[in-house]
């Protein structure tokens, strides 16, 4: 056993121990022993163990062994001793069924002496053994004395038949030698295995069968369910109940040609996860689902980057520089105190990511207790399954890194925030959470963004508004000018009254001063007119002159056949041109011509109004009057214009208002998108999680109600508020997600509408700060929390939550780098490791690599770990070979002890059960788990 110290301890190969040979007396298809060697020398690589298979004898196991020893099938680890009997319990069809019985190698030389002479059968008075002797004189006893040797044996071993309690007898009568020296394995073939037997009468006699066997010989998917109580209707306590225990099943080519060696039907090959020992095959009865399976390829689907292959210390004056094989399963680093487990674990993680390291320690949740010390700096070496190498000035690969107490420090009651960030944390491991969040973060962002630039503008419309304000005021009050407009119309109508005109040439006056005012009008508009056709005149003359110089500039260099084009062109287009400015010359000519005519008709008017002005020269006063009516109505109009600004400000404030609230309508949308995204997901094995929206009420009262100076009660600031209660008897805002709107909708009309005088606001404070900080979203935020056994996170003790914690940061992530974690245990009682914890990492170790250091041997033991490091600092070199620090590597199942100080002359097990407390208790727990 000794050998495989050092190893990546216990990993999956292909164990096929149902494979007959050339000695075999029944059914032997084989050829010489040469090609049946050869055959073997020529399997394939991952076969490491084969089972030497004969009936009533183990000649053939000899002869392979010998070969083996002779230097030959060095491709194979491992050859057992595999016999094959029946027994006298018949199937439906009436045939006796088969069991097995595999022997460990060690035991080899007793199997004749102890096992075979002690087999007896009855028959005509007469007993016999299940020696080659024996089963001759049977065979002749059956059918005559004139057979053969060969035929006699062959019917000798047909006709020998043993019961199960004569099998156990012999067991039981050479216990020394017997006792976990042996597997015995039932085949469950209908034809001659123990699921052939279909009588009810027979039940029990099936059962006894079953409760004798270690292990079951079948491929199919549908005995290992049953045996290993995954079927529906014989759950794992049934089967323990009726069979004693759960059972594995294994299986084997039973091959009885060179063609069929190694070579099961349907390529249902059966791989082992062990040392290729006999103590290593004895760990699928512990373990019977996680340490065998039955299928075409290899069991450990890991990528080759996501698994550390070994680690190694580089030209180091204290550290062994031997490499320290890893699992890509749960590997468990052991040994006593400040021998070196942690700072193993710390050079793995620093080798790979040194931005993991930092992370941890500027969390503030753990002090990196190497900084300044000799371990910061020694060279260290990752080699990854792909060969690919993470040194400390060359990260490579990714780990997660849990350091002693860092689970503990998280799950305390002060961590909270830390706590919630690292709940985030790890949900954004998970790549689809992390896409969800990452755009409802974006959404969110876009939302706060416009909401500030929205309150911005509204405070700047609302900066307008005041202006505007300003403006009517200096334009005087609207009432009072029409007052005065009113006082002076009625002046100016005494005037006219006063005067000699009559009504009627009142009346004329006033259509002639009302036409010649129409008429200058035309005048202007019309000059206008003209003086735009000018200057299109002018444009039109120098575009003709651009135009003929481009065309003139283009000829140049062409052939004539071109020019003439060129040519053509140019007189059309100047003809054209021409045509356009006598049309524009003629519609100027009718402009003036109208111009003339109606300057000629305000001369006419003016002649006309000569007599009215004449009579009313003498009422100079009434002109003044009339002067100042105008300028009332300049003013009326003047403010008429400002308040329609006015309105239209108003209605832009009230949109860009309304802008905000919906704005932040939808914002509160999104936290209940990300809320039922998260609420309830069924994301984990044991945990529910649970999402809700928090509202930060310290944060609300230092940023929003500090910006008030609030003598009385916070209620004095925002009364009125009728069915919406706003604040509760501590003055602390009242949080509901489902009015929360509308409850800061009501705050931000009273803060519109108040003077900021009467809002009694503080002197660096302003409405749009209140305003700012009112809609401000980081007052919300979506928090987390756990229920597990129906409690929250918030109920559980340190423990639990610690446990609860510890299970995220292995379940959440779909990432399967390898994980790294320095006593997961610490804070829990020793119940809850030996089965919450365990399970956990039993779980989860199929799926990514974990390396732990730990001081629980449940943690070691229950949960099988696959290799095991023992860590041990010696400054003297009693127990080390070299170094101050040194390491061994091994599967549980190697077990020996030399009986020296040495690190090296202890097995694994036993390493485990003197450095760990209730070491040897975890081994008799695993042993009864399954029913033994």
């Amino acid at each position: 056993m000794k050998s495989y110290l050092n190893s990546e301890g216990s990993a999956w190969s292909r164990w096929d121990l149902h494979v007959h040979s050339p000695s075999s007396k029944l059914s032997n298809q084989f050829g010489t022993w040469d090609e049946y060697i050869n055959a073997l020398e020529m399997l394939e690589e991952d076969i490491k163990v084969i089972g030497i298979t004969d009936y009533y004898s183990i000649e053939g196991y000899l002869k392979v062994l010998k070969c083996k020893e002779e230097g030959r099938l060095k491709n194979i680890d491992l050859i057992l001793p595999n016999v094959e009997l029946r027994i006298d319990t018949v199937t439906t069809r009436d045939r006796p069924i088969n069991i097995h019985v595999l022997f460990n190698p060690e035991i080899a030389e007793h199997i004749e002496d102890k096992f075979f002479r002690e087999l007896k059968y009855q028959y005509n008075d007469t007993t016999f053994t299940c020696t080659n002797n024996d089963l001759m004189r049977l065979g002749r006893e059956i059918k005559s004395e004139g057979i053969s040797d060969e035929e006699a044996i062959k019917e000798g071993m047909n006709q020998f038949k043993v019961s199960v309690d004569k099998l156990e007898h012999i067991f039981i009568q050479n216990k020394s030698i017997f006792e976990n020296n042996k597997l015995i394995v039932v085949a469950n073939k209908e034809t001659d295995g123990a699921s052939g037997i279909r009588d009810n009468s027979m039940e029990t006699e099936q059962r006894k069968i079953y409760r004798f066997a270690d292990a079951i010989f079948s491929g199919r998917p549908k005995d290992r369910e049953y045996f290993l109580g995954k079927a529906i209707n014989h759950p794992r306590d049934k089967i323990i109940k009726t069979y004693g225990s759960l059972k594995p099943c294994i299986h084997g080519s039973d091959a009885h040609s060179v063609s069929k060696i190694c070579k099961p039907d349907l390529n249902r090959y059966n791989w082992i996860k062990a040392d290729t020992t006999f103590r290593g095959l004895q760990q699928i009865i512990h373990e019977p689902e996680k340490r065998v399976s039955i299928q075409e390829n290899n069991p450990d689907i890991k990528n080759d980057y996501n698994v550390i292959k070994t680690v190694k210390f580089h030209n180091s004056s204290y550290f062994t520089g031997k490499e320290i094989k890893l699992n890509s399963g749960l590997n468990a680093i052991i040994g006593g105190k400040s021998s070196g487990k942690s700072l193993l674990l710390y050079k793995i993680a620093q080798s790979v990511s040194t931005e993991e390291i930092s992370s941890r320690s500027q969390d503030g949740m753990w002090k990196n207790p190497y900084i300044g010390s000799f371990i910061e700096t020694e060279n260290f070496e990752v080699r990854w399954r792909n060969e690919e190498i993470s040194e400390l000035n060359k990260n490579i690969g990714k780990v997660t890194y849990i350091p002693q107490m860092y689970i503990n420090s998280l799950s305390e009651d002060k961590a909270n925030n830390d706590l919630q960030n690292k709940i985030m944390e790890i949900l954004y491991q998970d790549p689809e959470n992390a896409r969800f969040l990452n755009e409802k973060n974006e959404v969110i962002k876009a939302y706060s963004k416009e909401i500030n630039l929205d309150i911005s503008r509204l405070f700047e419309k609302m900066g307008e508004m005041g202006k505007k304000d300003d403006e009517i005021k200096k334009a005087g009050s609207k009432d009072a000018i029409e007052k005065e407009s009113k006082k002076i119309r009625e002046i100016i109508e005494g005037l006219l009254k006063a005067s000699n005109l009559t009504q009627d040439e009142e009346l004329n006056m006033q259509e002639l001063e009302t036409k010649k005012k129409e008429v200058k009008n035309s005048i202007r508009e019309n000059t206008n007119k003209k003086e735009k056709g000018k200057k299109a005149f002018r444009e039109l003359n120098s575009l003709i002159s651009y135009l003929n110089s481009s065309l003139k500039d283009l000829r140049t260099g062409l052939s004539e056949e071109y020019i003439e084009f060129i040519d053509s062109l140019g007189i059309k287009v100047n003809q054209s041109f021409r045509e356009t400015i006598s049309q524009l010359e003629n519609v100027e000519k009718e402009i003036s011509d109208l111009i003339t005519t109606e300057e000629s008709n305000i001369t006419q008017i003016d002649k006309a109004l000569t007599p009215y002005h004449e009579k009313l020269n003498g009422l100079k006063e009434l002109s003044l009057y009339q002067n100042g009516l105008r300028e009332q109505e300049v003013l009326l109009k003047n403010i008429a214009e400002l308040e329609k600004e006015k309105e239209t400000l108003a209605e832009e404030i009230n949109q860009i208002k309304q802008g905000v609230y919906f704005q932040f309508e939808c914002y509160i949308k999104v936290l209940h998108e990300i809320k039922l995204y998260f609420d309830n997901k069924n994301e984990f094995t044991n945990i529910v999680l649970k999402a809700d929206v928090f509202f930060e009420q310290d944060m609300f009262e230092e940023r929003f109600l500090n910006l008030f100076n609030r003598r009385g009660r916070v209620d004095n600031l925002f009364p009125n508020n009728g069915e919406l209660a706003l604040f509760d008897e501590d003055e602390k805002f009242i949080f509901d997600i489902t009015n929360y709107l509308e409850k800061l909708k009501s705050m931000a009309e009273r803060i519109l509408s108040t003077n900021e005088n009467q809002l009694k606001f503080k002197k660096s404070a302003s409405k749009e700060g209140a305003f700012e900080q009112l809609f401000n979203t980081k007052n919300t935020k979506i928090t987390f929390d756990f229920l597990k056994d129906g409690d929250s996170l918030n109920q559980m003790s340190p423990g639990k939550r610690g446990l609860v914690l510890l299970e995220l940061f292995l379940e959440m992530s779909n990432d399967k780098h390898p994980i790294l974690i320095d006593q997961p245990e610490d804070n829990l009682d020793n119940r809850t490791i030996s089965t919450d914890l365990v399970d956990i990492l039993k779980k989860k170790k199929d799926e990514r690599q974990i390396i732990i250091v730990t001081h629980n041997a449940n943690l070691v033991v229950l949960t099988d770990a696959e290799n095991v490091i023992v860590a041990n600092q010696d400054l003297q070199l009693i127990e080390n070979e070299q170094w101050r620090f040194e390491y061994i590597t091994g599967a549980l199942e190697c077990d020996f002890n030399e009986n020296t100080n040495k690190l090296s002359s202890k097995g694994i097990k036993t390493h485990v059960c003197e450095l760990l407390e209730g070491g040897q208790e975890a081994f008799e727990l695993r042993e009864k788990k399954y029913g033994f």
